[in-house]
């Protein structure tokens, strides 16, 4: 989509489980940066939903049709005082695999930051487009791509985009800005809700469903969308799509809301 940010095309590749290091230093840290490459493949029999856990670092989830294996590629980054000490400590984070019932679950196990010394995972996964999605990360930044079903995220620090979400969507940051869009069926639901950040929701103008949108400090604005509006101001929006049938929910307490014609 045009209106993407550029940085969001900087996806991570890897067909292989290889090992690389780096080391990056500049004016604002001397520190010293080791990262591993890793990659795991898992047959889609027995599952069709995909939970993910992060702690500091970067997820992207691609939706694809007829997949037959989840991918899980990424990579494992420490910094620390030395080249040698990074290294030294990337056994320190492990990537889990594991499962229940249906759910494949993706998790992040790393020491909390300990000196100077910081850990990070970046992922990007591939799953079936026709899995739930449902990811939660302390610091960073989040993508889900072309699901049809529902996609849940829980983020603490960052920023968390949904682009071709055909389903029930649910956002919650603490410190972070929403950019998505969203096809609801009848019955479905978005909720997306910050304490401090913008929102911005593209829906198409066809969309049936009842709208509340809330900021504390900020401005709510509505561009190509017809709403039969019940109540508004500068700060709320209530009114309908339609018939109403399904439900948009958005809310900020310092931050902007748009809602825009898809």
């Amino acid at each position: 989509m045009n209106r993407r940010f550029d940085f969001w095309a900087a996806v991570l590749l890897a067909t292989a489980f290889l090992a690389g290091c780096s080391i990056n230093i500049n004016d604002s840290s001397t520190q010293s940066e080791y990262s591993e490459d890793f990659s795991f493949y898992i047959p889609v029999a027995n599952y069709d939903e995909l939970s993910v856990s992060d702690i500091n670092g970067s997820i992207t989830i691609i939706g694809v049709d007829g997949l037959d294996e989840v991918e899980v590629t990424g990579q494992k980054i420490v910094q620390d005082e030395s080249f040698e000490q990074a290294r030294r400590h990337i056994t320190d984070i492990s990537v889990d695999i594991v499962s229940s019932g249906s759910l494949l679950g993706v998790r992040t196990t790393q020491p909390n930051t300990s000196g100077n010394r910081t850990y990070q995972v970046d992922y990007e996964i591939r799953v079936p487009s026709d899995w739930a999605v449902s990811v939660t990360d302390v610091n960073g930044t989040t993508e889900v791509d072309n699901i049809i079903n529902s996609v849940n995220a829980t983020l603490t620090n960052g920023t968390f985009s949904a682009y071709d979400i055909f389903g029930d969507l649910n956002a919650n940051l603490t410190n972070g800005n929403i950019d998505a869009d969203v096809t609801l069926l009848a019955g479905n639901r978005c909720e997306l809700t910050t304490t401090n950040g913008n929102i911005a929701l593209w829906v198409p103008s066809s969309t049936s469903a009842a709208i509340s949108a809330s900021v504390v400090n900020g401005s709510v604005t509505v561009s190509g969308l017809s709403i039969a509006i019940s109540s508004s101001s500068r700060t709320y929006l209530e009114g309908t799509m339609g018939k109403g049938e399904g439900q948009i929910s958005l809310s900020t307490v310092n931050g902007n809301i748009q809602l825009n014609s898809l």
